[in-house]
């Protein structure tokens, strides 16, 4: 009886660790991507690279040492073999580029192509700080005028990104990692984060809302990207305010890349 008992025992346990293992969700990525549009067909040495980060003081030896980290992957794309990473027309339709940058892009004979990538999300958040300047170093060694941030899908001038650099030189600020979009839909639509990814975390939509509360549901979501950044993990619901109102933000279950998103207003009693 003792050794049946065993058995069972052990069936039992198996069965619930594997239950337990199938219901987990799986670990998203974290993925931080940026295509430097370059007029030359190469990439700028190393060293230079080095010189020119040593000197920001936002960046430390636990940044440098990422240059090592085999999670970083750094490319020349040439024009000449990849022309469809060049083609304006294949880019969604919220990166909306203009006359400016499509001649910046018409002009890129290559691409540096800069990506850390990490299974599940990072201890720290150091390849937010260093990923970031490496392509802007690399943007201007290379006499380059345009960027695309591949997660939060923005095309940005050299100035552009520069500036954008200047108002945090930490790069501490969640709005500079991500942004948030509107997809339509047949009545009304959606909003949608773009960045998460770089912390290792599903993108947020929320649930379907009429069209006359776009405003309010993007700066709500806004607002939570902002209250979310400085955290280690994602909790189950937050308040945040928005337009003098509070709101309550229900997370779901998240799925292929997605958390879904509930916000509901908070009545005063």
């Amino acid at each position: 009886m003792l050794q049946f008992g065993l058995i069972i025992g052990f069936l039992l346990g198996y069965i619930l660790i594997t239950v337990i293992r199938r219901r987990r969700p799986k670990v998203a990525p974290t993925h931080v991507e940026y295509w430097v549009y370059l007029p030359e067909e190469k990439l700028s040495k190393q060293e230079d690279l080095m010189t020119d980060l040593s000197k920001a003081e936002a960046l430390g030896s636990a940044e440098m040492l990422i240059f090592s980290d085999i999670r970083l992957h750094v490319v020349l794309v040439l024009r000449s073999k990849n022309p469809l990473q060049f083609r304006p027309d294949l880019f969604d339709t919220h990166v909306e580029p203009t006359s400016e940058s499509l001649q910046m892009l018409g002009n890129a004979e290559a691409l540096a192509r800069i990506r850390f990538l990490s299974e599940g999300a990072t201890k720290d958040d150091c390849h937010l700080r260093l990923i970031p300047y490496l392509a802007f170093a690399t943007a201007r060694r290379g006499n380059a005028t345009l960027l695309f941030d591949v997660v939060t899908e923005r095309l940005l001038t050299l100035e552009e990104f520069g500036n954008e650099i200047k108002k945090d030189r930490k790069l501490a600020r969640a709005m500079f990692h991500t942004r948030v979009v509107w997809q339509p839909l047949e009545t009304g639509g959606q909003a949608e984060t773009r960045g998460m990814a770089k912390k290792g975390w599903p993108e947020l939509r929320t649930l379907p809302v009429r069209e006359d509360q776009r405003v309010l549901i993007t700066e709500v979501l806004e607002q939570t990207i902002e209250a979310l950044w400085p955290e280690k993990a994602l909790p189950p619901q937050l308040k945040v305010k928005a337009f003098d109102d509070e709101f309550e933000i229900l997370f779901g279950e998240a799925s292929e890349g997605w958390l879904p998103v509930r916000v509901m207003r908070i009545h005063e009693s």
